[in-house]
């Protein structure tokens, strides 16, 4: 275990997309022979990213009214309907809004669906997980591109398993989470991967009670 979370999860951000798959596939950490196989993590990765992806945009079809207090209902798209383009009309003038425990911005919510996709496939195959990917802006919001030597700025690398699992952080909506004048808030703890899995589940549960009481108030 300890020598997978060197090469992979040392960095907090991924740390918590991978105690987010553990914790939702209830797998506990005893010790190195209970830990995941790299292969298994990719696949545990890959179904995460495909079922957190249909929590990712939320739509109206009710039409706010400025002179009146309206009540409006929201639903989450399927994963294979969220559109990659403006031209497909899921905007928030069409009232499509990205959920607000997803770390990315408008301008990138686009892009990180591709990603979601070509990253969902790659890490199902269970291959090629060493391989060197881009860390992506859209997927990874908290990297900064990084001057190498040439001309132009870069984005930084990682391996192909340490990719899905930042994305996984950036899609999960079991975290603390917020919207701040229009701009999607998140906090990532810094704690050891057994003390994240706690955490999450802890939170997880905090959520499920509060939508419990939403769900009998309505």
């Amino acid at each position: 275990m300890g020598g997978i979370i060197m090469n992979y999860f040392d960095h907090p951000y991924p740390r918590y997309g991978l105690a987010a798959v553990l914790a939702h596939n209830d797998i506990r950490i005893n010790g190195k022979d209970s830990f995941p196989s790299q292969e298994e993590l990719a696949k545990l990765a890959a179904e995460y990213i495909n079922k957190a992806m249909h929590k990712y945009r939320l739509h109206t079809q009710d039409k706010p009214k400025d002179d009146a207090e309206s009540t409006l209902q929201f639903r989450y798209l399927a994963f294979e309907d969220l559109a990659t383009t403006k031209s497909e009309g899921q905007t928030s003038a069409n009232y499509y809004y990205l959920a607000p425990h997803v770390a990315t911005g408008d301008t990138s919510a686009n892009r990180l669906i591709t990603e979601a996709r070509k990253k969902s496939k790659k890490l199902a195959k269970a291959k090629g997980l060493d391989k060197t990917v881009k860390l992506k802006r859209s997927f990874s919001p908290f990297t900064t591109k990084l001057n190498e030597g040439t001309k132009t700025l870069s984005n930084p690398k990682g391996t192909l398993l340490q990719a899905g699992f930042t994305l996984v952080t950036t899609i999960t909506p079991i975290k603390p989470a917020i919207q701040v004048d229009f701009s999607n808030q998140v906090m990532i703890p810094d704690l050891p991967l057994e003390d994240l899995i706690e955490f999450i589940r802890l939170f997880d549960q905090m959520q499920s009670k509060e939508t419990g009481n939403l769900d009998q108030e309505n």
